[in-house]
């Protein structure tokens, strides 16, 4: 059958070469998530907020949830400490004094309910799938954190509108006066901040590109490494290569071809060298003269989108990969 009718007959690919039933329960955990994100950024509002970086972190750990199930569980993709940290920090935030009264009292609030049953769903759906194909704990930790703070973000919208709708209005007995303005509660700012601030910059800039090789830089300076660290954007084309006093001459070329390589194939290089061998999905890709199928090359994502890659060779294969890690780290709080 050709491959590009295969879902005709409800098949389709995962991870490896051979197809599976469109009803696999990975694929049903993959599309809540992917639900789920798509939801965050179709509710986006242009505005400013508390919690305008929380968005950006979240979809693309959702990506990176999506890609753990995947690729059958690459510790690569796994949500880290901070990020689950991050969550806990902003759900403390959130509590609120009483419980509000009203449900969805607001246009803001109703999605922010929505996402919140969506996001249990998916978490739902992720456990059930795990029961079949074991998953670490900090996937199921982690969407167990988003759906808690989903609904604290619920709760906390209705809390301020219920406030701002029971303010009192002052009139004068006999003739009317002007109504005093109660103080603005920014209702709408805290949805704003966690539905908003989806505008996705397609790719990675100088500046942004800069800044992490810089960040890198100082990080593998400190564990006494030397190395050329290099970004392209999602075209493969490279942004900027930083080449560390000391560095192998080697290493630029290396360098540069890893991040080419990892924004060619969207994922870490290592992953490659299983895959290119016989019977593998990408079997003979090694062949080609640019590909790099050893650690030190990943993608860097906005949410489900590629923004660009980086590469950094110096070391062996786990320690460059190592410096990417690092790398992936910086870039989501950039």
């Amino acid at each position: 059958m050709d491959d590009r009718h295969r879902g005709d007959s409800g098949k389709t690919l995962l991870s490896s070469p051979t197809p599976i039933g469109k009803d696999d329960i990975r694929l049903e955990a993959i599309g809540t998530l992917e639900e789920l994100a798509a939801l965050l950024r179709l509710s986006a509002i242009p505005g400013s907020g508390p919690h305008c970086p929380t968005l950006a972190a979240i979809v693309g750990v959702l990506a990176r949830l999506c890609e753990y199930v995947r690729s059958g569980g690459m510790a690569v993709h796994l949500p880290k400490g901070d990020e689950i940290a991050f969550l806990e920090d902003k759900i403390a935030k959130l509590t609120v004094p009483a419980a509000p009264v009203g449900i969805a009292l607001t246009e803001e609030s109703a999605r922010a309910h929505h996402a919140a049953a969506v996001c249990r769903r998916a978490e739902r759906a992720f456990v059930r799938s795990a029961r079949v194909y074991p998953a670490k704990e900090a996937a199921t930790a982690y969407l167990n954190r988003l759906s808690d703070f989903l609904a604290a973000l619920a709760t906390y919208t209705d809390y301020k509108a219920e406030r701002t709708e029971s303010l009192p209005v002052a009139r004068e007995a006999v003739a009317p006066a002007p109504t005093p303005t109660a103080p603005a509660v920014d209702t709408d700012g805290l949805v704003r901040a966690v539905l908003s601030a989806m505008g996705e910059k397609p790719m990675i800039t100088l500046e942004e590109a800069k800044a992490l090789i810089e960040a890198v830089e100082a990080h593998a300076a400190s564990l006494g490494k030397r190395a050329v660290i290099a970004v392209c954007n999602s075209e493969g084309n490279p942004i900027a290569v930083h080449v560390m006093d000391g560095a192998y001459l080697v290493s630029f070329e290396v360098a540069v071809k890893k991040a080419r390589t990892a924004a060619a194939v969207k994922m870490p290089t290592r992953e490659l060298a299983a895959l290119v061998g016989n019977g593998g999905t990408f079997m003979g890709l090694d062949k080609i003269t640019d590909i790099v199928t050893f650690g030190g090359g990943v993608p860097l994502f906005r949410g489900d989108r590629l923004a660009g890659a980086i590469g950094i060779s110096g070391g062996t294969g786990e320690e460059d990969h190592a410096l990417c890690e690092y790398a992936l780290e910086v870039f989501l709080k950039l």
